[in-house]
């Protein structure tokens, strides 16, 4: 009798099966995922102190708005989003910011956020890796000195 023949055509099958789950294990790409960073800056109309970190950003902000004097930041937020998904991000004053990373890639290769910070509704855009993409809302803050939130968000891959 042929050796191939007397071999059980059940345990060819659970061989097989074997393999077959290994290399999906093997081969299974984990989901690409963005790195995020946010800037939460408060920005004064009264106070003329820049936090020295934000000493660039400022003046970019400034060239936009020539009002804004003082720039404080009051957080940064670092989280890893899978592409396709999206987070919520606490801000300040409990308000919160929806952020997505789009799946696709624009025809460019940038990487594609769809924002929804407070008072201002969605917005859309191609990111430039590693560079910050400031926003002004027109959201106070609580406190007396009504400060206006800024944010400035930059997104990279992690993979």
């Amino acid at each position: 009798m042929n050796r191939l023949t007397a071999f059980p055509i059940k345990q060819i099958g659970l061989i097989s099966t074997f393999f077959f789950i290994c290399s999906l294990a093997l081969f299974s790409e984990e989901p690409e995922k963005v790195k995020v960073n946010v800037l939460v800056i408060l920005g004064s109309k009264s106070d003329k102190e820049i936090c020295p970190k934000l000493k660039l950003l400022a003046a970019e902000i400034q060239k936009k708005d020539s009002s804004l004097t003082g720039f404080k930041l009051s957080k940064t937020i670092c989280e890893s989003i899978e592409m396709g998904k999206c987070k919520e991000l606490e801000l300040v004053d409990n308000k919160v910011m929806k952020i997505c990373v789009n799946k696709q890639l624009n025809e460019d290769g940038k990487m594609i956020l769809t924002i929804h910070p407070p008072t201002l509704g969605q917005i859309t855009y191609s990111c430039k890796c590693e560079k910050y993409f400031p926003i002004i809302t027109t959201y106070k803050t609580k406190s007396d000195q009504q400060q206006i939130l800024i944010l400035a968000i930059m997104a990279k891959k992690c993979n």
